[in-house]
């Protein structure tokens, strides 16, 4: 490694980032899921609730729980929970699958999507204040290259769960 990684002015976080991106990743996701948190708090949503809505927003069609879950990584009975509240406060339905009675399948409400729109402007916001030494080209290549990383992912997650199903 030719870059010198105890450069004066330097943090334990530059340091260790330099050595390991993933460290950059997860220092900047602890400041953006603590300013997140305190933000989506005014609206009565949690992050995990957000990430439910916003998913199903891009699935018209609705989503299987069980694929919902596993796109996103959750326990199917920490996912029971979250859905509940969010349906009880009407911003996702779950009706039975027509072909499957055993696969229920989650779509957003009007509401649902009346909150996330509220959402992504207060989200806004903390983004801003985050990548305030991006200019919009930086920004912009940012959110692409973690697009790529966050669609394989879904790929990835999605495959697996159908591996599941058989």
């Amino acid at each position: 490694m030719t870059e010198n990684l105890d450069q004066p002015g330097s943090t334990p976080v530059e340091i260790a980032a330099r050595r390991h991106g993933i460290a950059y990743l997860d220092y900047l996701g602890r400041l953006a899921r603590l300013d997140s948190e305190r933000a989506l708090e005014r609206l009565g949503l949690r992050p995990r609730q957000l990430l439910i809505l916003t998913v199903l927003d891009g699935e018209p069609e609705g989503l299987g729980q069980r694929e919902l879950g596993g796109m996103l990584r959750l326990d199917a009975s920490n996912l029971v929970v979250l859905l509940n509240d969010l349906e009880e406060r009407g911003l996702l339905s779950r009706v039975r699958s027509g072909s499957d009675r055993r696969r229920h399948l989650v779509s957003i409400s009007r509401s649902g999507r009346d909150l996330l729109a509220a959402a992504d402007e207060v989200l806004g916001s903390v983004e801003d204040r985050l990548l305030s030494p991006l200019g919009d080209g930086d920004r912009a290549t940012l959110r692409r290259l973690l697009s790529a990383v966050a669609r394989d992912q879904r790929t990835n997650a999605l495959a697996a769960v159908r591996a599941e199903r058989g």
